[in-house]
């Protein structure tokens, strides 16, 4: 606890805006915090969290919130009063629900949570201010239409989530690959068009040109039947076709 108000400490008697307290352990918040409402930037990931306290909604002036790698199985409601958050981290929880306030977020423009337990996504996370969206390694079974509202997406994450039926082509690099990400658009139509709007035809069509008798037919009934027809039965069938 020494190096945790030492920590605190130093960030008010310097005014600043930022605190790293990640990877100490902490199963709570001190309640000296309280004091640093002025903060911008507070690293709480890789600690034992599982809730954070009701004043932290004070922090009306927080900006970036990092709380990965803890134990939150609910997504923390004090948050839903700091609306001047841009950036948002809760990567590795068991967080099961996404709660509808996140869409009265209005500067949100990330909003990350790899490997948690959500199923399903509100329809509030439309938000027009969202530039990146991360939520592989989840269990989503669906994609709510509002997605189509977060103009400004520029990166989507959806990888894991085998439920949603969208192949790797479409989902295009994942997050920890060194390559541009694929364009949301072109997942988000894919989504709607092949899944929520039916199944995706795989058909193709297949046109045999050619002089007669020179094995079109064994070679069709080879292709749909797995068969293969001798020269007679050839013939014979050629001119049931032409008869009719």
């Amino acid at each position: 606890m020494a190096a945790i108000d030492k920590r605190i400490e130093a960030c008010l008697q310097t005014q600043s805006r930022i605190l790293d307290l990640s990877g100490l352990e902490l199963a709570g918040l001190p309640a000296k915090m309280r004091l640093l409402t002025a903060l911008k930037v507070l690293h709480l990931h890789s600690n034992a969290l599982t809730m954070l306290p009701e004043w932290i909604s004070e922090f009306i002036n927080l900006e970036e919130l990092s709380l990965s790698d803890n134990g939150f199985q609910t997504f923390p409601s004090p948050l839903r009063k700091c609306t001047s958050l841009r950036l948002m981290t809760l990567d590795n929880n068991r967080i099961s629900v996404l709660p509808d306030w996140i869409g009265a977020m209005p500067h949100l423009e990330v909003l990350s949570l790899s490997s948690n337990n959500l199923s399903s996504l509100p329809d509030s996370i439309g938000l027009p201010t969202l530039q990146v969206l991360r939520i592989d390694r989840n269990q989503l079974h669906t994609l709510p239409v509002s997605l189509q509202n977060c103009r400004n997406l520029r990166a989507l994450f959806l990888h894991d989530n085998s439920a949603l039926g969208i192949p790797t082509e479409i989902l295009g690099p994942k997050w920890d690959e060194k390559t541009p990400p694929a364009e949301p658009a072109t997942i988000l139509d894919y989504y709607q068009r092949t899944l929520a709007g039916g199944r995706e035809l795989n058909e193709a069509k297949l046109i045999l040109v050619g002089r007669g008798e020179v094995g079109k037919t064994s070679l069709v009934e080879r292709i749909v039947h797995n068969r293969f027809s001798t020269r007679s039965e050839e013939r014979r069938v050629g001119k049931e076709c032409r008869s009719r």
